[in-house]
C-alpha cells in the first residue's frame, strides 16, 4: 500500500531531481519546466520560485526572473539566495 503523503513527497523529490539534472546540463528550458511543475504541486515553495528565477535569468528572461525572486522572498526564501539571484539578474 502506498501512503499518499509519501507518494507526493517522492514526486516532489523526483521533480527537484529533474530540475537539478537539467541545470547541470545547462538545459535551462527543461529546468524551468521542472520548476513550473514543482510550483504547480507546491505553490508556496520558495525553492520552486528560486529555481524558476535562476532558469529564467539564464534564459535571458530577466523581468520574469525578477518577479520570481520577489515571490521567493515573499514566501520566505533564504535571504542569501535571494540576494545572489538579484545580483545575477541585474
Amino acid at each position: 500500500m502506498v501512503t499518499p503523503g509519501v507518494a507526493a513527497s517522492d514526486a516532489v523529490d523526483s521533480i527537484v531531481g529533474l530540475a537539478t539534472v537539467a541545470l547541470v546540463r545547462d538545459d535551462y528550458a527543461a529546468a524551468l519546466a521542472a520548476y513550473d511543475m514543482l510550483r504547480a504541486r507546491r505553490p508556496s515553495s520558495p525553492v520552486a520560485e528560486l529555481g524558476r528565477a535562476y532558469a529564467l535569468a539564464k534564459l535571458g528572461r530577466r523581468g520574469e526572473a525578477s518577479q520570481a525572486i520577489d515571490r521567493a522572498e515573499a514566501l520566505g526564501g533564504p535571504p542569501a539566495n535571494v540576494a545572489r539571484l538579484r545580483a545575477l539578474v541585474r
